[in-house]
């Protein structure tokens, strides 16, 4: 008889224990804060998510930026030269050395641009016209590259630089700068500028192209 009482008991209380668990796990996930609680945590998940993409759009767009701003800024250093060396001349842009170069003779007309005093420089030379009391090999594009030098003193010193003549069958390279990055460049241009040289009323030389080339 009493074996059957405590059987009894210890049925009862497995049955009201699983009872009440089941009472305090619906009680606990129908609570409305404990909602409240879960909602933020997949609201708290869909944050980070959002900001990590965010995150990565950015680096992506600043990546983009950062690998074109070398481009534009040779870009714009390549255009202003041209423009310069093509728009402004001899007596405009008279420096101590190209001052000289006309009190010595050897600029006769100071009023034509630099660039065409450029060609001059290297069709005197080709033509073995040029002032050269000293008789010193290559006089003329000495002084073109002494010319050049002058115009190109505003660059930053890093930017890569060469000029090249192209007259026919003849090619020359005057100034060349920074030739040890020039394979390692991220960015590099050319503009070619085409131009003629009048030499008196009759006869002119050219065409003649002129090509600045910029790297960084």
């Amino acid at each position: 008889m009493l074996k059957e009482g405590v059987t009894f008991l210890n049925k009862e209380i497995r049955r009201k224990t699983r009872k009440d668990f089941d009472n305090v796990f619906v009680n606990v996930f129908s609570n409305k804060k404990f909602s409240n609680k879960k909602a933020s945590y997949f609201f708290t998940i869909d944050a980070f998510v959002a900001g990590a993409i965010l995150v990565l759009t950015m680096t992506l767009i600043l990546s983009f930026f950062s690998s074109q701003k070398p481009v534009t800024q040779i870009n714009s250093y390549i255009n202003d030269y041209v423009q310069f060396i093509n728009e402004n001349s001899v007596r405009d842009f008279q420096s101590v050395k190209v001052r000289k170069m006309v009190s010595s003779g050897l600029i006769v007309n100071p009023r034509i641009s630099l660039a065409k005093q450029i060609i001059y420089f290297y069709y005197m030379n080709l033509t073995d016209t040029c002032p050269n009391p000293d008789s010193i090999p290559d006089y003329c594009l000495t002084q073109a590259e002494v010319l050049i030098n002058e115009t190109i003193q505003t660059l930053p010193s890093d930017i890569g630089f060469r000029l090249k003549i192209n007259s026919g069958s003849a090619n020359y390279s005057f100034i060349e700068t920074n030739t040890d990055i020039e394979d390692k460049a991220s960015s590099k241009l050319t503009y070619s500028l085409v131009d003629y040289l009048f030499i008196d009323s009759k006869n002119f030389y050219g065409p003649v192209t002129l090509g600045v080339e910029m790297w960084t």
